[in-house]
């Protein structure tokens, strides 16, 4: 949590091709705690005492991935988009990322009607993990600081 309070601190200790940009799992090998956290719900299953166990580790470690993740995409698009477009640009990621919300709820719903809850959950997770893999041939990986 440390590193949410002081983001720039990550933003000094790594380039820019390290730190993650829409993908919670290419650029920063921590952030690869958000999809195995996510996984850990499905896994959720057992004992009462198991149950507790697996879903405060997924909310301890999800928790804490998706805020460094979160702060420092933020910090990553603030830094290389110009003052002047800066408000269109962070209005055109909150359209793209939340507008994509119902379609994953539908495509969520039917996949738990049609194949379980549990299923569905790990397509949830799979989801996650692999759905940015396309950056890790873009161009921005092979960015630097100024």
């Amino acid at each position: 949590m440390f590193l949410a309070v002081r983001p720039h601190c990550l933003a000094i200790w790594m380039p820019y091709s390290t730190l993650p940009t829409s993908s919670p799992w290419v650029f920063d090998p921590n952030e690869n705690l958000i999809p195995a956290a996510l996984a850990l719900i499905p896994l959720a299953h057992g004992s009462v005492l198991l149950v507790i166990t697996f879903l405060v580790a997924q909310q301890l470690l999800g928790d804490t991935a998706y805020t460094v993740f979160i702060v420092t995409e933020l910090s990553l698009r603030q830094s290389l988009a110009p003052d002047q477009v800066l408000g269109r640009v962070n209005a055109a990621m909150q359209l793209l990322t939340r507008g994509m919300w119902p379609l994953g709820a539908l495509a969520g719903g039917w996949l738990a009607s049609s194949f379980g809850e549990r299923y569905a959950l790990f397509a949830a997770a799979a989801g996650v993990a692999f759905s940015s893999l396309w950056l890790i041939f873009s161009p921005l990986r092979r960015t630097s600081f100024f």
